[in-house]
């Protein structure tokens, strides 16, 4: 949708979301496609073949070297979504994706964004991708979908891939939404585009800063005001980027979806973090500095007042200036 390829992918193609002045919504897309009626009619099949507990056995009783039940061959339906339109940009266009996987319309919905949203940079993964969900059945769309940006991260240098998928925790229905980006200095940091500076009254953009990086750390640099961030390290997560597989992928992170103030803000709080510590490391060195400076003082007392002791003063309490 919005993808401004006039390449025929065999996709639902739909431009008009973004482009065509219309602020179409991809749920309303997708009805106008699918119709209400089938969309309602899924939904129900969807639940029949989830609570299927019909098992096969072979005719000596054992079981089947594949399994065709319901339950097995369906119970799931995905949406895959290909955009440069305000899908996940604009807080009810998303607020529309989520709405289907709560309501139980689709399992999940995996969304390729960006700037190179053509079928040449993104139809494989997509490809394989349905090979793993329908040929060899890996249930977790999660882990599958790691497993492949994995072991082809370049899908990832002009596109993020944001995902929501709903799973069971104990028993109650869980709806995730996260974002799998790349970390590829000096355009993104941790995958994530920057516009926060510390500096009162500057309102950099993100094309505004710039990434220096120096030992597996990395800091921004606002280009209008020239204020400058802490060093962070990226070769282990944080409070809000966690890389996917750090041994094979380590400039792959994700991170909740929408991204939270605290997110957009961490270069400035860990700045402000790390200036609390170092205050508080020279308060301590200061402290300890007057501490030492005051109990040198208490012995060259102590020593001259033993020295008196001859005069009769011995035994007068040691004062301390």
């Amino acid at each position: 949708m919005d993808t401004h390829s006039d390449e025929y992918t065999g996709m639902l193609q739909h431009t008009g979301g973004a482009s065509g002045g219309t602020n179409t919504m991809a749920a309303e897309i997708i009805e106008a496609y699918l119709s209400k009626q089938f969309i309602k009619a899924m939904k129900i099949a969807l639940s029949y073949a989830r609570d299927d507990k019909l098992v096969e056995t072979t005719i000596k009783g054992n079981v089947p070297w594949c399994d065709t039940t319901p339950k097995a061959k369906g119970g799931r339906q995905g949406l895959i979504l290909v955009t440069c339109g305000p899908a996940t940009q604009v807080s009810h266009h998303f607020d529309s994706l989520l709405m289907l996987v709560k309501d139980n319309i689709f399992d999940f919905i995996i969304v390729f964004g960006g700037a190179s949203t053509l079928p040449m940079n993104i139809g494989p993964m997509v490809q394989a991708f349905v090979r793993n969900a329908t040929l060899f059945r890996i249930p977790d769309v999660w882990d599958s979908l790691c497993e492949l940006l994995a072991s082809s991260p370049d899908v990832l240098d002009h596109n993020t891939i944001v995902i929501v998928y709903a799973s069971y925790v104990e028993g109650k229905h869980m709806v995730e939404s996260r974002e799998i980006s790349k970390h590829c200095p000096p355009h993104h940091v941790f995958g994530h585009e920057f516009s926060a500076c510390a500096k009162e009254g500057c309102h950099p953009a993100a094309s505004d800063n710039q990434v220096s990086t120096k030992n597996s750390k990395v800091r921004i640099i606002c280009a209008k005001c020239q204020w400058t961030s802490a060093w962070v390290a990226i070769d282990m997560d944080n409070k809000y980027f966690f890389c996917i597989k750090p041994t094979i992928a380590p400039m792959l992170f994700w991170h909740h979806f929408p991204p939270s103030a605290g997110l957009n803000n961490f270069f400035m709080n860990a700045t402000w973090d790390a200036n609390g510590k170092s205050k508080r490391k020279k308060r301590q060195e200061d402290n300890a500095d007057a501490s030492t400076s005051h109990h040198a003082k208490c012995q060259r007392l102590s020593s001259s007042l033993e020295g008196s002791s001859s005069d009769g003063n011995e035994g007068l309490p040691m004062i301390c200036e």
